[in-house]
């Protein structure tokens, strides 16, 4: 029950910072796991690029690690903000591996069971 427009903002916003990580790595890899409950909707992207120089930043307006010309600082940003207004939570980690990995969690729409006919007698 969400902005479809806000949220493929984010998901594309995520996947292109990915595809900058990765740029030069040998094997680039972008994996998507979606998990669904009752309650929520579970997003991770995990990228295989150089990791998240400092994590706890990467929401901050203006903060970017990106060349001048390449970035302003405020993609994240609003992901962040449009995750929250859709009443979800975003987060991101360094993997120990390497890599960045990128976790949403967004409430389940609720859904009322519709019943359409009885069969049997």
């Amino acid at each position: 029950e969400g902005d479809v427009n806000q949220l493929n903002q984010v998901f594309l916003h995520i996947i292109v910072n990915a595809m900058d990580a990765m740029e030069g790595t040998e094997e680039a890899r972008l994996t998507i796991a979606i998990k669904a409950d009752q309650d929520h909707l579970e997003i991770e992207f995990a990228d295989t690029g150089v990791g998240l120089k400092d994590p706890s930043r990467v929401f901050e307006p203006f903060y970017t690690t990106k060349p001048v010309g390449r970035g302003v600082g405020l993609g994240l940003s609003t992901c962040y903000g449009i995750v929250r207004k859709h009443g979800g939570e975003i987060d991101c980690y360094n993997q120990p591996q390497g890599g960045a990995v990128f976790r949403l969690v967004l409430p389940a729409a609720q859904v009322t069971p519709v019943v359409v006919g009885v069969v049997g007698s």
